[in-house]
């Protein structure tokens, strides 16, 4: 019995002291050095898909210096910080043998501005906030109101899209209630859509300002 305490004993300081786990991360890093010097070193980071994200902001999140082990890029670690850039909504990240890193990037699509106690902010397609300092930039969008009007608006936009010639003129488009929109025209006119069959009522609408030129009185 003494002789087997005598054994197990050392293996279970080794564990709990943490010796064997600085053995094993010693060896693989020397493994990876190895094969960075046989050639599988990071050389370059190519980017595609990149359009508003500024570059440097991938390649921290790459967080990979030139001459690095490609081996130990943690591919996935480097797709979430991707993915938590304002813009980016999806990514993807490979490596191309022997020396690339390939990056690629899906970016938020701007829909709208959003007028929120006072203050306006980027909106995508999907109703998400893009966390961006220019929204000067952004001036054209239309603008939404109302605490749901981002998730609601791509269905509104989709009606306004049926009648193009009435689409300059709108300025502006107000939830009401979170059931119904208002829109703006440039004219200061109140276009009040129902809550069921608003497509309906928006192209009756158009026909009635091309029969009757509403939009110019």
């Amino acid at each position: 019995a003494d002789a087997d305490l005598a054994v197990v004993l050392p293996v279970y300081w080794s564990i709990s002291s943490g010796w064997l786990v600085a053995q094993w991360t010693a060896g693989h890093q020397a493994f990876l050095d190895y094969t960075a010097r046989s050639g599988l070193a990071l050389k370059e980071v190519k980017v595609q898909g990149r359009g508003e994200t500024a570059i440097a902001d991938i390649l921290t999140a790459v967080h990979a210096n030139r001459g690095d082990p490609i081996l130990g890029v943690d591919i996935d670690a480097v797709r979430e910080r991707l993915e938590d850039l304002p813009w980016i909504v999806k990514a993807g990240v490979e490596r191309q043998f022997p020396d690339q890193l390939i990056v690629s990037v899906t970016e938020a699509e701007p829909m709208a501005l959003w007028q929120r106690n006072q203050k306006l902010f980027l909106v995508s397609r999907d109703g998400d906030v893009i966390e961006t300092a220019n929204i000067a930039k952004y001036s054209n969008l239309l603008i939404v109101v109302g605490e749901d009007a981002p998730k609601r608006a791509q269905a509104l936009f989709d009606i306004l899209a049926q009648t193009p010639e009435l689409r300059p003129h709108v300025t502006a488009a107000v939830l009401v209630g979170k059931r119904r929109w208002n829109i703006r025209m440039d004219n200061d006119i109140d276009v009040k859509l129902p809550e069921d069959g608003a497509a309906e009522a928006w192209k009756r609408f158009a026909d009635l300002n091309q029969q009757n030129d509403l939009l110019s009185k």
